[in-house]
């Protein structure tokens, strides 16, 4: 029954300590202060019931060990009061052997004392009649052999007088010693049965005050069982608590989950959006200035002078004394989430650094435009122009010649840009190629 208890009660505690680690109840409040705060009382509470678990088996222990140790006095009370009867029937057996000897000895004293008297008869008979002599004896013999024989008997009666007095002597030392014997066996009996008492006295004390202190264990356990059941109303009342602050919290979270997919559906579609204005935008850019270009190259009324590109590397587009580097290059990338087609390269800056024409040619384009800002065209000839965006201003005009190196205008943020920088193309009868081609 006990172990059953204690399986019981250390199953709970398992249960207590195990319902705050789980995963969903983490995932759920986070580091939320109120169920932190719930946790740490649940955590107490399971310190003490288990402190209260190990006390009670603690006391289950001295329980079986109080047990033991009864059993062990129950067998020394036992095995005593054997002893103790056996004693007392060996006294029983003395008893009854010293009454059949003192019986035997008052017979053999009777004895003695009838054949002592007729002794003493005898001798005050010979004394009375001391004047016999042996010449009386000898006389009155018919012959020798009679006075032989007369003799004989005469000396026969003086040797049983011998034996009888010295068996009565010895009879008597005999019957003394079996006597005292008996004394000192029943003396020491006696003192072995008291012995006996006073052990079983000691170990019925000892065997007592060992069930009071069972008894003491009985009311020690009911109180730790009160103890634990105390503990563990509080935990399972704190527990229902906990489980329904995670339920509300869950019930909030899934309202946040519901509310994030409702606003990422609505930026996927956003994005959607943009990505096709964006691609747009860039299909109308590049149609307008394919459209530029071909109307450009194809119009041979076209009033503007240039001179011809022959080829080979070109300047680089930035005032040289000015640091700066490549941010992004030519080709495909991905831009705020958006997929697209870099036309040229950025190249970052301080704002203000002078934008120089990469080489010498005539200014075709010098305008606004919503993504590209205030932008700059030069036409090198042979069909290879360049193109500067994103300018805070620019100093030349369509129509303006310009020298390789000559300042065009500055870097600046206008139109679609986060970062100074100034945005260079290159661009080959009017389709742009990576600009790497003809810096380095």
């Amino acid at each position: 029954m006990k172990k059953h208890i204690w399986k019981s009660l250390a199953a709970s505690v398992l249960g207590a300590s195990l319902l705050t680690g789980l995963p969903w109840a983490a995932a759920v409040h986070g580091n939320d202060a109120t169920v932190q705060s719930y946790e740490d009382q649940m955590a107490d509470l399971a310190a003490k019931q288990e402190q209260a678990l190990a006390e009670l088996q603690d006391l289950y222990n001295t329980q079986s060990e109080a047990q033991l140790e009864l059993g062990k006095y129950d067998e020394l009370l036992k095995y005593n009061n054997e002893m103790k009867n056996l004693a007392s029937g060996q006294l029983d057996s003395l008893y009854a052997q010293i009454q059949e000897k003192t019986q035997s000895i008052e017979e053999t004293t009777e004895a003695l004392e009838t054949q002592e008297q007729a002794f003493l008869d005898r001798m005050v008979a010979v004394y009375m009649e001391e004047d016999t002599d042996y010449l009386e004896l000898l006389f009155e013999s018919e012959d020798l052999t009679d006075f032989l024989t007369r003799m004989e008997l005469v000396s026969a009666v003086f040797d049983y007088d011998d034996r009888i007095i010295n068996g009565l002597s010895e009879n008597k030392a005999s019957l003394e010693a079996d006597k005292a014997n008996l004394d000192y066996a029943q003396e020491t009996q006696l003192k072995r049965v008291k012995e006996y008492e006073q052990v079983i006295k000691e170990n019925q004390q000892l065997y007592d005050a060992k069930l009071e202190y069972m008894e003491n264990l009985k009311t020690n356990e009911s109180d730790l069982i009160s103890e634990y059941s105390y503990y563990k109303q509080q935990e399972d009342e704190l527990n229902a608590e906990l489980e329904a602050y995670l339920a509300e919290l869950a019930r909030q979270a899934e309202l946040r989950r519901q509310e994030e997919e409702r606003k990422r559906q609505e930026a996927i579609a956003a994005q959607k959006a943009a990505e096709e204005a964006e691609r747009k935008r860039q299909e109308e850019l590049a149609a307008q200035q394919q459209q530029y270009w071909d109307d450009y190259y194809n119009t041979s009324s076209s009033s503007i002078d240039y001179t011809e590109y022959t080829g080979g590397t070109i300047t680089y587009p930035l005032d040289p004394d000015v640091y700066s580097y490549m941010s992004s290059p030519y080709g495909w990338r991905v831009l705020y989430g958006i997929e697209e087609f870099h036309l040229g390269v950025d190249l970052a800056c301080a704002a203000g650094t002078d934008v120089l024409a990469a080489a010498s040619g005539t200014v075709v384009l010098s305008q606004y435009h919503y993504s590209y800002g205030n932008y700059v065209i030069i036409d090198h000839g042979n069909g290879f122009s360049t193109l500067y965006a994103h300018l805070s201003s620019s100093n030349v005009n369509v129509g303006d010649f310009v020298g390789a190196g000559q300042t065009i205008g500055w870097v600046g943020l206008t139109g679609h840009t986060y970062g100074y920088h100034l945005h260079f193309e290159t661009r080959e009868y009017g389709s742009t190629v990576d600009p790497e081609g003809y810096l380095w």
